[in-house]
């Protein structure tokens, strides 16, 4: 071979300075000399031209000195002589490090070899995620001879026309082209098959002979023809757990990290130590195959001179002399000294049963030092043991060519000579820089090591160096000492190999050429966790090639609990032994690797088998296709015959022990009542290399074609078992796919690039649209050719058979129809012109398209344990996904179709493609879809318009939440868009969309297409902790939005909702004990900015008990529902979270928050049992005893929900909390609770005694602000104490004396200063019979001057005039003064600005005109001011409005205005009648108004006395005026 010159033919893109040209020089220390292409969207590529055609065996990628994000990860490589005419010669990947690597190329076809012109490198994936593609330097080597050149041209083209003749003449014979048929063989001389098959199929198809077709496969059966395809079908494994007896029989305990071995000759296993989870073992133990009993040959080996307690030791035996070996253990660092770190080396002679030690320490007599994770295996021929790798445990040497081991070091390849007892080192680790005569080898633990007997050779694979897994696979011939790397991943197909790891175990079988790995702990490194899962490898030496014949990645403990009598489930630490006589494995013990259980091991004992079938099972399954088929026919036309048939010669052939044939069996009597049926087979005996598997289809009508297009199918079916160099061609990959479908991509390609070149175009526009309308019809064309193509496969066939087909044709169709969506701005003028055309072609992709679908969702089988098809599925994944994008704008059906198979395709193959597809991008783009046309919709007037784009986004919607089910915490950036979708949906529930007066009909389409999909849309991401994530990183900024706040709030409430009936550990997830991501919590901070949404008249569903009556609250009562429905499902230790932040909302200054926290405690409060109820009260006691209990800000809101929870307690609760907390020491306390003297064991004497000491000693000391609250607190205590009595006249002097204090210096404005005068209104409002007139006038003058500071003041000298109403003033000098004083208050309250307290004035003179017995006051207040006459008497004859609707605070008083209160009051028993009355406010007396006033008291009176009142006292009073009322009438 020699080193191929080439120049750069053509690439898809480069950039800046990294142009194609630097791949041919090697520079690994210049960053700029590399190709890097400008994108990394595929294809991207490089098409080399080699100098002179060549056969290219190799190529060796150079790369750059560091590793480089841009590195391509995985390629391909195609080669021919023709550009456009490529084959695949290579599918692999490289390491991203600095060391170059080399690859062979497929370079051999038939008995001949590929000529190559053209040389096409495609980078696939870069080791950077996004990242553009690099490549450093690319070298080819081969053969450019000029006649070996020329001979496999000529070879190469005869070999293809040939195949191509065989092909043509195999579809000639199916469809029953008989003359065709032989006009072609006779002009070209070619055969389709051998003479033997030309036979076959004359008996089985033409002459339909099937029993002496059976007996041609009998003869071929007895001529070896079925070996072929035994030898190249797969092993099938087939698990059986060893049942060792009784429970009480002797057998080994729980351990991993254990040895074993076996002697086939002797059907005997040895099993030695390992970790039980505890301690280390050091037990001998003996299984016998044949009888299936455990011996203990050893429980203690140390006592009998033999190995301490050890493990993650090795142990091999010498078969012939009955000798076990055993070398190395692992200490924890606590263990080492010098003493422990000593490498003994033991044997044991199993005919005597006793232990040898042969060395206390190899590494004194040439050996390796202690090692742990090593391998041992033995030349039992030439009585040698090779020792590879481990990691060295022992001591620093003093030597100093020795190496240092205070840092990790690796054991080299040592060799020990039994028969001379010495040690020789092989190879030494790269770590032993001083040792630099003998060869290295990069050293390793947890790695496999054969000896093949034949080969003289050592077989090395995998393993662990520091941090970094191994997949390397190496040998070392030990009789010439060389070292080669036969096999490194990958190669030429990088999913066919294990996965990188350690503590794998592998076996050798010598006879078949065959190496068996069964997989351990798998680290792949880009897998996020420790991978423990089943798995077993072949390795076939001849061919070097890895095929894995089992895999399961199940990994949940309920499949492994159904399974664990059926296959042993993941582990590594295991150990497994092969009997290479019998074919069978044998595998003991190991470790889960559970992490709930990390000291768990097993002890369960397994054998396995690999199977492949035998020439009479293929015998066999080869006669019942012949009869199911002859039976078939037969049901056609007979249906008795076809019975009895069924009965006989179909049951005869098939093993009624095998439940899938006698399934099978069952399922054919069901053709005997169906017009059609399709019988499929599930027998693992069915050829894989068929095209059209065992899938049969009977059709409605036979013909004479049909028959025979049939039997040709049966034919192929039967062949597959038979030579390949025999049969007709039956690989179409190879021969049509392979070659064809890439230039049908090509093709469609540079017709779409003419199309745009041309369009572009300045000629005359009707020869422009002229070679418009040629090259589209030509694509069309082309899209023909396409959907033949797949229209061929119509039958199951395995991905292999395929391969080349799927991504050209999901390549085409996207470059398709992203033509079509891009066609009026390519087109332009030409765009109507050309419509038609267009529209054709739009059809013709969407014909391919369905049944493209249709081949990759159910006929193509797809083997998910080969790393390629992986990646296939994943690039049809994303280009589905784009198809999808596009079509969705142009063709609702077409985009359907696509979105509908796209779901199934990511169903199916959801486990591989969760890491290799970013679903995110598809997304985005649907929710970008809806957030996109949901403004739309609501925009919109047409109902019908409405409706159609409503259909959609339900649709969009379903593909979401099914895709979000599918991917769940693989959606990456995708989270924000989905929150902003339930944003979106939020805004316009049914509620808000009622508020906005929207039609019934409109409300009732949002509500069925849109709205019900947020519960399983919701249902689906509930768990998904990046969504969970995600929501509490954008709700805050959705509640300070006010656009977005009640949405947000819904949102919030349907996640609630949800929470409340899903599971603990899912409600846990969003009750996190930080309160940033609680969602209660999160509630709670921000109920405060909800107050405009809580005027909203929303009318909400409340959830109530399924016995209960539904109804409807406000959003207030929804709102608090929900979070009381959370917060009594919380745990201990969630509710202590939660109430921290109940008791830090509640004592803050904000009133809303406060109001919905105290809401919350009531409710929660009396959710449980009285004793809950006062628990919980005794609860809030304790912390408003913590407070300083006069301190109004931190204790009101606490007393008034604890006053809240006590009405609800019973009356020995009420008690005990009345003796532990006194009247006099929590007055505040008790002024919200309410005093009832039978259960306070002090009385309202006490607490009137207590206030006047206070208010004496307020006077008596230095003013301070705890004694004003104090007051406070103790007089608001008096006021509620209901109605006064002659115990308050006590406290009146004191009272007016409060009223002195100079409210205008160092109390003034204070929160407190408001609230004493607030409380000073009250208790003399509570008082107020008992005031002299003296005290009431200086009261009255004081509040005249206070009510010119503050808006509160003026309202509560309201409440102090309601309450004058009532009083008796009596005559004395003082009278005429207080009048004034309560004239000139209403005169200056009635002329109030603000109109709270201008409507608070009329009411209480209202109530005061009616009421009041000195009606001179009256007058006197309007006396002078026509326009505040004018105002009341209008207020005065006004009648109630009727009821507002309050959408809003600001609405609520702009409404204040202008509506008139009317005040009822209920003084009497029996409610006034509401007659109005228009009274004289001049000093001319109305008469009519005075007679009306007189009928209205009248009748009061009367009513009094007819409910039982007296009017004793009255008496007199009333003949006085009756005597006075006479005068009156005789006047």
């Amino acid at each position: 071979m020699k080193k191929l010159e080439y120049n750069i033919y053509k690439c898809s893109s480069f950039t800046s300075i990294y142009t194609p040209e630097n791949i041919k020089t090697q520079n690994s220390s210049d960053l700029s000399s590399r190709w890097s292409s400008e994108s990394n969207i595929p294809p991207q590529y490089l098409i080399l031209k080699l100098i002179n055609p060549a056969i290219v065996k190799t190529v060796t990628f150079g790369k750059y000195e560091q590793t480089h994000v841009c590195n391509v990860k995985k390629f391909k490589i195609f080669g021919g002589l023709e550009p456009d005419n490529l084959i695949e010669l290579l599918e692999g990947g490289l390491k991203n490090d600095s060391v170059s690597e080399t690859f062979v190329l497929r370079h051999t076809i038939g008995s001949g070899m590929i000529p190559i012109r053209y040389i096409k490198i495609v980078p696939l994936v870069a080791w950077g995620p996004s990242f553009n593609f690099t490549l450093w330097f690319v070298e080819f080597q081969g053969i450019d001879e000029p006649n070996v050149i020329e001979w496999n041209t000529k070879y190469f083209t005869m070999y293809r026309e040939h195949e191509i003749v065989r092909l043509c003449l195999k579809h000639f014979r199916q469809r029953n082209y008989s003359n065709a048929l032989r006009a072609l063989e006779q002009d070209t001389n070619v055969k389709l098959e051998d003479p033997l098959l030309a036979e076959f199929h004359t008996i089985l198809v033409d002459n339909a002979d099937y029993k002496k077709a059976e007996s041609f496969l009998e003869n071929a059966m007895y001529m070896g023809l079925f070996s072929e395809y035994i030898k190249h079908k797969e092993y099938q494994p087939v698990w059986e757990q060893i049942d060792v007896g009784d429970d009480n029989q002797l057998r080994p305990g729980m351990r991993g990290g254990h040895q074993m071995c076996i002697d086939a000759y002797t059907s005997t296993i040895y099993l030695f130590g390992g970790w039980d989870g505890n301690k280390d073992l050091n037990d001998l133990w003996s299984y016998n195959i044949n009888t299936m009993k455990w011996s203990l040959l050893c429980l203690d080996s140390a006592a009998e001179d033999g190995p301490s307690a050890r493990s993650c030791h090795k142990m091999c035996l010498d078969t012939k002399r009955k000798q076990i070996f055993m070398l190395g253990r692992y200490l924890d660092v606590q263990y080492r000294c010098t003493d422990t770190l000593q490498s003994d080396f033991f044997m044991y002679d199993v005919e005597s049963g006793r232990w040898m030690l042969i060395a206390e320490d190899t590494s004194s007599v040439g050996g390796p030092f202690l090692i742990f994770d090593h391998q041992m295996c033995m030349d039992v021929e030439e009585r040698i043991l090779y020792v590879f790798g481990g990691r060295v445990l022992a001591q620093p040497s003093s030597n100093p060519e020795e190496p240092n081991l205070t840092e990790v070091v690796y054991s080299g390849l040592f060799a020990y000579y039994v028969s001379t007892s010495t040690w020789r080192e092989l190879l030494v680790d790269p770590g032993y820089p001083l040792l630099s005569s003998i060869p290295t080898v990069l050293s390793r633990v947890g790695h496999s090591m054969l000896f093949h007997p034949l080969q003289r050779k050592l077989y090395i694979f995998a393993g662990q160096r520091n941090k970094e897994y191994l997949n390397d696979f190496i040998t070392y011939q030990v009789d010439t000492k060389t070292v080669e790397q036969i096999y490194k991943k990958p190669e030429t197909d990088p999913g066919n190999f294990p996965a990188p790891g350690f503590t794998q175990r592998a076996t050798i079988d010598p006879d078949t050429d065959e190496i068996f790995v069964l997989s351990g702990l798998s680290k792949e490194k880009d897998k996020r966790d420790d991978n423990v899962q089943n798995s077993v490898w072949v390795y076939k030496i001849k061919e070097n090639k890895w095929v894995c014949i089992y895999h399961n990645e199940n990994s949940g403990e309920v499949y492994w609990k159904k399974m664990q009598h059926l296959e042993p489930c993941p582990r590594f630490a295991h150990q497994l032994v092969y009997d290479h006589i019998n074919k069978i494995h044998y595998l003991f013990g190991g470790n889960p690797g559970r992490q709930v259980l990390p000291k768990l091991r097993l002890d369960d004992f397994w054998k396995l088998r690999l199977c492949k079938p035998t020439q009479a099972q293929l015998l066999q399954r080869c006669k019942f296709l012949i009869r199911k088929h002859n039976f078939e026919e037969l049901a056609r036309t007979d249906t008795v015959s076809a019975l009895m048939y069924l009965r006989t010669k179909l049951s005869d052939i098939i093993d009624h022990q095998d439940p899938r044939q006698t399934e099978e069996f069952h399922l054919l009597a069901s053709l005997l009542f169906r017009d059609s049926v399709e019988a499929t087979s599930t027998n693992p005996l069915k050829p894989e290399t068929s095209t059209s598997g065992d899938t049969m289809t009977v059709l409605p009508e036979i013909t004479t074609d049909t028959k025979h297009y049939r039997r040709s199918k049966l034919y192929e079916q039967l062949t597959a078992y038979l030579p390949e160099n025999m049969v007709e061609p039956r690989d179409v990959e190879d021969n049509i796919f392979k070659d064809e479908v890439p230039k049908l991509k090509s093709a469609c390609t540079e017709v779409m690039n003419k199309l745009k070149e041309t369009a572009e175009k300045s000629d005359s526009r009707e020869e422009i649209l002229a070679e418009l309308k040629h090259l589209l019809q030509m694509y069309i064309d082309l899209l023909k050719l396409a959907h033949e193509a797949v229209k061929y496969i119509s039958n199951k066939v395995q991905f292999e058979q395929v391969q080349s087909l799927p991504l050209p044709v999901c390549q085409i169709l996207l470059q398709t129809f992203t033509h079509c969506k891009q066609s009026d701005t390519i087109y332009g003028d030409y765009f109507a012109s050309l419509g038609e055309l267009l529209t054709a072609l739009f059809k013709k992709a969407s014909e391919v398209q369905n049944c493209f679908l249709n081949l990759i969702n159910t006929i193509v089988i797809f083997d998910l344990r080969k790393e390629k098809q992986v990646f296939v599925i994943a690039e049809v994944g994303r280009i589905l996904s784009s198809i999808g994008e596009i079509v969705t704008g142009l063709d609702i059906k077409t985009a359907a179709e696509v979105w509908k198979a796209f779901i199934v395709f990511s169903q199916t193959h959801k486990d591989h493609l969760k890491s290799r597809m970013n679903i995110a991008v598809t997304l985005k783009f649907l929710s970008s879809e809806v957030t996109d046309t949901i403004p739309t919709i609501i925009a919109s007037t047409d109902i019908k318009t409405v409706e159609k784009l409503l259909k959609l986004t339900h649709f969009n919607l379903k593909i979401i939440i099914k895709l979000c089910g599918l991917y769940n915490e693989h959606l990456d950036d995708a989270y924000e868009r989905l929150f902003n979708v339930f944003i979106l949906i939020n805004r316009y529930t049914s509620p808000y969309l009622q508020l906005q007066n929207r039609s019934d009909k409109f409300i009732d389409l949002m509500h069925a297409y849109v709205e019900v999909a947020t519960e399983p849309f919701l249902r689906t991401v509930l768990e998904d902790r990046q969504f969970i994530h995600c929501y509490f990183k954008s709700i805050r900024s959705q509640f300070n939005n006010n656009d977005t706040r009640l949405s947000a709030t819904f949102l919030t409430i349907s996640i609630m909702g949800k929470l409340i009936s899903s599971r603990p550990a899912v409600r846990h997830q969003w009750l996190s004990n930080d309160p940033s991501f609680n969602v209660v919590c999160l509630i709670l901070s921000i109920v405060d900015q909800l107050h405009a949404e809580f005027s909203l008249d929303l009318s909400l569903d409340i959830p109530v008990e399924m016995a209960q009556i539904p109804r409807t609250g406000s959003l207030y009562e929804f709102l608090l529902v929900h979070v009381c429905s959370m917060i009594v499902l919380l745990n201990e230790i969630k509710f202590k979270i939660v109430q921290k932040t109940l008791i830090h909302s509640m004592l803050q200054a904000n009133t809303w928050k406060s109001i919905f926290v105290s809401d919350i405690w009531c409710a929660v409060g009396r959710y449980g049992s009285g004793e809950f109820c006062f628990n919980h009260v005794k609860f809030l006691l304790e912390l408003f005893q913590s407070l300083n209990k006069h301190t109004r800000i931190e204790t009101v809101y606490l007393s008034s929900i604890i006053a809240r929870l006590y009405a609800a307690l019973a009356d020995n609760h009420k008690k005990q909390l009345a003796q532990e907390y006194s009247l006099t020491e929590y007055p505040q306390l008790w002024a919200k609770c309410g005093i009832d003297e039978s259960l306070h064991p002090q009385s309202i004497d006490d607490v009137i005694n207590v206030a006047c000491q206070k208010i004496d000693t307020l006077f008596s000391n230095k003013l301070s602000v705890d004694s004003f609250k104090y007051v406070c607190d103790i007089l608001e205590l008096i006021s509620n104490c209901g109605h006064a009595d002659i115990r308050a006249k006590n406290l009146t002097g004191r009272i007016c004396k409060l009223w002195g204090l100079n409210f205008d210096s160092q109390l003034q404005n204070s929160a407190w200063t408001l609230r004493f005068i607030g409380i000073l209104f009250q208790v003399t409002a509570f008082a107020i019979e008992y005031f002299t007139n003296e005290e009431l006038l200086k009261i009255l003058r004081i509040i005249t001057e206070l009510v010119r500071f503050n808006t509160r003041i003026r309202l509560f000298a309201c409440v102090m005039l309601h309450a004058l109403t009532a009083k008796e003033i009596d005559d004395s000098p003082e009278q005429n003064n207080i009048f004034g004083c309560i004239s000139s208050l209403f005169n200056a309250l009635l002329k109030d600005s603000n109109p709270l307290v201008k409507q608070a004035a009329l009411e209480t003179f209202h109530y005061f005109a009616h009421r009041t017995s000195h009606v001179t006051i009256l007058p006197a207040t309007v006396a002078g001011d026509a326009k505040l006459q004018e105002e009341v008497s209008e207020y005065i004859q006004k009648i109630i409005q009727g009821e507002q609707d309050f959408t809003a605070r600001e609405q609520y008083l702009q409404t204040q205005r202008s509506v008139a209160v009317k005040h009822v009051c209920h003084e009497s028993n029996t409610p006034l009648e509401p007659q109005e009355k228009k009274k004289k406010l001049t000093n001319d007396i109305n008469v009519n108004v005075i007679v009306q006033r007189m009928k209205h008291d009248c009748d009061s009176l009367v009513d009094y006395t007819a409910n039982g009142g007296k009017t004793e006292n009255i008496t007199a009073d009333i003949s006085s005026i009756i005597v006075k009322l006479q005068s009156v009438l005789k006047n």
